[in-house]
């Protein structure tokens, strides 16, 4: 196998960083590249974000009932797709599904 680097034009590349630190163990690092790799990271944020444009106005816990998928792979999924400029941060208000104060978000 071929070591590609960040400068082989023939190849994606998807930095990891959000989803692993630096300090982080190395086994997190190789979650992080076998998530991305997997294209299962992607398919997670086209999920989350199809969930912010169809119920604008929700808070994370909301939207992971309303997806039936798991909260904390929801709120892993936000602030990506929000650093992508795909949804924005759109105040708080109590959240329905936990009693707390919630972000609630919209599609940019």
């Amino acid at each position: 196998m071929i070591q590609k680097t960040l400068f082989d034009r023939n190849h994606s590349y998807t930095p990891t960083a959000a989803i692993s630190r630096r300090v982080d163990p190395p086994s997190s690092h190789e979650a992080a590249r076998e998530i991305t790799e997997s294209g299962r990271r992607a398919k997670q944020k086209e999920f989350v974000h199809f969930l912010v444009d169809t119920h604008p106005g929700s808070t994370a816990a909301e939207l992971a009932q309303l997806g039936d998928i798991d909260r904390y792979l929801v709120s892993r999924r936000l602030p990506e797709l929000e650093g992508d400029g795909r949804i924005l941060k759109k105040g708080k208000r109590t959240c329905r599904a936990r009693g707390r104060t919630a972000t609630i978000w919209e599609v940019a």
